[in-house]
């Protein structure tokens, strides 16, 4: 009795139940199980590159076109007003055409200073400009009235005479304020250019033609030598 009730109530044995793991990938050398599959690692380097093309894209969008700013200048021309006005607009980032209404490039100033023009008023007939500049010249009645002369003599035997050499790079406005209000008080000025040349290009882009090279002023006597400042002196910031 006692061994028939026992495999009566004993339970029924259940089937085996089998579990089977997934397929085993191998690991990428070098990489952890949870890393980012190589697809969204590129993507999510390109995202920035993209950025930064629309953000440069952008910029360039909104950077204004410079000024165009017509200069002519012409025999007589007032120097210091030509010079100063071309110098202090391409500064301020204009983009300043000296142009010559005379047959040739260069001029002479009302006060003897030699400015090479960058074109001819003709060549300048078909473009558009922002802004037209007229300096003064020495036919305007305005000039001849503002000339001022030294009445006081010098208490030297003789008008002081001063050299100022030039170089490429040299600042312009310096140059002919100098000259300009050294020759209105009648000193004798020598513009002496120490490149090879007698024609240099100053600091603004702006050529002046020197009096005569270094080796040749050298042969006279000078009361003054002044140096202008020029484009590699520590003293002017562009």
């Amino acid at each position: 009795m006692l061994p028939s009730s026992r495999y009566l109530l004993a339970p029924a044995p259940l089937p085996a139940m089998v579990v089977r793991p997934p397929p085993p990938h191998p690991p990428s050398r070098g990489t952890s199980p949870l890393a980012r599959p190589p697809l969204c690692r590129a993507m999510a380097r390109a995202a920035p590159s993209l950025s930064a093309a629309a953000s440069t894209a952008a910029s360039s969008s909104t950077t204004p076109a410079k000024k165009k700013v017509l200069l002519p200048i012409a025999m007589g021309t007032e120097e210091m007003e030509a010079v100063i006005l071309a110098g202090v607009l391409r500064r301020a980032g204009a983009d300043v055409t000296l142009a010559s209404v005379e047959d040739g490039l260069e001029v002479e100033a009302s006060r003897g200073s030699h400015i090479v023009a960058d074109k001819r008023i003709a060549a300048c007939a078909d473009q558009v400009f922002d802004l037209v500049a007229l300096p003064l010249t020495k036919v305007d009645d305005n000039l001849e009235r503002s000339i001022e002369v030294n009445e006081i003599e010098w208490s030297s035997d003789h008008n002081p005479h001063v050299l100022i050499p030039i170089a490429n790079g040299s600042e312009e406005m310096e140059i002919i304020m100098l000259t300009d209000v050294l020759r209105r008080a009648n000193v004798n000025v020598v513009l002496a250019s120490v490149e090879k040349s007698t024609s240099i290009v100053g600091s603004q882009r702006m050529r002046i033609v020197a009096d005569k090279c270094i080796s040749d002023a050298s042969a006279l006597e000078y009361d003054l030598i002044i140096l202008p400042v020029s484009y590699f002196s520590f003293h002017i910031f562009i």
